[in-house]
């Protein structure tokens, strides 16, 4: 089963903001070296999570930042990402 695309954003491509990357280029980095099918299912979850209700956005934030791998963020961290990840993806 593959896990959902923040949380293979999260681990594949959100580490590279270690290597003084911006949050920009790992997001346009991301679009350049996955399929479409990833890029929109990535889209699509991000649109979901920050249309929720704050409780249930916190939560799946929440549950986004425990299963990632080695990430030192926090919800309002990864919410923001969220947001910009839905701009950059739309242009």
């Amino acid at each position: 089963m593959r896990e959902n695309s923040v949380l293979y954003f999260c681990n594949c491509y959100l580490i590279m903001l270690d290597y003084d990357k911006t949050i920009d280029e790992v997001i346009i980095d991301f679009i350049n070296n996955e399929p479409k099918q990833t890029i929109d299912e990535l889209y699509n979850e991000c649109n979901v999570i920050l249309n929720a209700n704050k409780e249930i956005q916190e939560n799946e934030v929440q549950k986004i930042i425990s299963n990632a791998n080695d990430l030192d963020i926090d919800t309002d961290e990864l919410i923001d990402i969220l947001r910009i990840i839905l701009l950059t993806c739309t242009m």
